[in-house]
Parts: structure tokens; C-alpha cells; sequence
């Protein structure tokens, strides 16, 4: 970075300022190479983040995605600028506060048949007593399903959603990566403790491929701790799928970028055992 000039010079000590970026390197390793190889991402991000500032809704919307707001991530080792719905496009969309998509309520999947073999024979079983019983005993635990990529997991827990929401039990289904980079880029615009409420106390929450996220410390202690905690407390449900068993999770939820901190993760993976019985689907891959 040698070669910037001094308009350039300033406004790279402006971007090493501003908190989003500084979190982003924090939680991402960024290099002072790898800063100075995508100067230009971080550049485009800080420009177009700043077109943002003291908008008031759609109708004074400055992007020239109309509704959308940057944000950075880091995939394969190549850091870019992508685009998610902003806050007011979210909550423009309809009335079933689909601004995560998480809620069942808008989940259309449809399923013809549901496979069935002696493998997933216990878990179904689970999942049917549970539809069945849930509203005459809404506090019952929930599953933690864990086993390999492409086995089945998501469909299942899929089937779980659709039937809730037959019966009109308001259900999120929350695809935990993308869920977590949307809560990462709404660190500058805020809405986050809105989407926390929703998650503590919706009926039944399902966090479908938990582990598969790049874990941080803030996203353990300040989002997913909190809902946890209110759940336990409340004896609300929980269903979870994740490539990671019992060992591998707890593991996973103690690294993160910065440092390891065992006690911290324990807390979590604790309530995690409290709201949920611990399975194994062993299968093979159907992708």
C-alpha cells in the first residue's frame, strides 16, 4: 500500500475505523496482505455502506440495488462485497415477518412422500408424537440431529415445520449460516435485539445445519446464548440438525478467530443439552 496516495492513504485510516471493517478483520484473520490484495472490496464496501447512513426507508434508498445494503465476506480465501435485503425491505416484504425468511408460516416446501427406512424409523417417531401431542404439551425437548452431509437431516426437519405449521403452531425454521452473516451485517444498522425477541419466544425454533457457520464470539454470547437461555428457562422447544456430534459442537462453539474459550462454550452447549435429546442418523448420502 506503499504506492496510495494521500487522499487514498486517509481514506484507508477512515476504513480501519470504521467498525464493521474492524470487526470483519477481527473475526476473519485478515491479514495486512490480504488487506492490501482487496483494498478494493473493502474500498466498494465502505462507499456503498456509507450511502446507507440516515436512511429513513425505501422511498430515499441510495443503492443502486434498490432495497439492498453491501456487506463483506470471506469464502475460499477471497474476500468480496455482497448484497442482502436491508431493514426496510425486510420489513416491507409481508406481514409474516419474513425479513429472515425463517418463518414456516411463508415455507412452501412440499412434500409428496417422506422416505422412510429403519435408519430414521426412531427419529420420525419423534417427530410424529411430537406434532401430535405438542399442542395439549408444548414443553416437551426437542432433537439434536446430527450425521453426515447429504443424508437427509434438513428434509426431515423440514417435514417437522410444514406439519407444525398445518396446525397453525408458529414455527422458525432458521438456516443457522445464513442466518448468522445476516446478523453479522446488520451490526451497523441495528435490528438485531428485534430478531433475538422473535427467536426467544416463537412456539418452536428450528436451527437447521448449526455448526456449519464461522463461528464468533459475539454470535455465541450475544445472540444464540440469550435465545437459549430464555428457552431453557421457558421450556420451549428446539430442533437442531448439525454435521457435528455432541464432541465436535462443543469444540466448534469454542474456537473461534480470536481465542478458545472452553467455559464459554460449555454454557451454551448445556442448554443445548437441557432443550434437546442428542441422535445420530446414520445413512447414506441421497445428493
Amino acid at each position: 500500500m506503499n504506492n496510495l496516495s494521500v487522499s487514498e492513504k486517509n481514506l484507508v485510516n477512515k476504513m480501519l475505523k470504521d467498525q464493521y471493517i474492524k470487526d470483519f478483520i477481527n473475526e476473519n484473520n485478515v491479514s495486512n496482505g490480504e488487506f492490501g490484495r482487496y483494498l478494493e472490496s473493502f474500498m466498494s464496501y465502505f462507499y456503498k455502506a456509507h450511502l446507507c447512513d440516515k436512511c429513513k426507508g425505501l422511498n430515499n434508498c441510495k443503492q443502486s440495488r434498490h432495497g439492498m445494503e453491501p456487506i463483506l465476506e470471506k469464502e475460499g480465501g477471497y474476500i468480496q462485497v455482497q448484497y442482502v435485503p436491508c431493514q426496510y425491505k425486510e420489513e416491507n416484504t409481508d406481514s409474516t415477518k419474513s425479513y429472515l425468511h425463517i418463518y414456516a408460516t411463508s415455507f412452501q416446501r412440499v412434500f409428496d412422500s417422506l422416505y422412510v427406512n429403519e435408519n430414521r424409523q426412531d427419529i420420525l417417531i419423534y417427530l410424529k408424537k411430537f406434532i401430535e401431542t405438542f399442542k395439549t404439551n408444548p414443553h416437551q425437548k426437542g432433537l439434536y440431529i446430527s450425521g453426515s452431509y447429504g443424508i437427509g437431516k434438513s428434509h426431515l426437519i423440514s417435514y417437522l415445520a410444514v406439519e407444525l405449521t398445518k396446525q397453525q403452531v408458529h414455527t422458525a425454521f432458521v438456516y443457522y449460516p445464513d442466518f448468522v452473516r445476516k446478523i453479522k451485517s446488520m451490526i451497523p444498522t441495528g435490528g438485531i435485539d428485534r430478531i433475538v425477541e422473535d427467536l426467544k419466544r416463537i412456539p418452536v425454533l428450528i436451527l437447521d445445519d448449526f455448526g456449519g457457520e464461522s463461528n464468533s464470539n459475539f454470535i455465541r454470547d450475544e445472540i444464540l446464548l440469550p435465545i437459549l437461555q430464555y428457552r431453557m428457562v421457558n421450556k420451549m422447544p428446539l430442533f437442531v440438525t448439525s454435521n457435528l456430534d455432541e464432541k465436535q459442537i462443543l469444540e466448534h462453539l469454542a474456537e473461534s478467530s480470536k481465542e478458545v474459550d472452553v467455559q464459554k462454550a460449555a454454557r451454551v452447549f448445556e442448554r443445548l443439552r437441557t432443550l434437546c435429546n442428542f441422535t445420530v442418523l446414520k445413512d447414506k448420502n441421497y445428493r
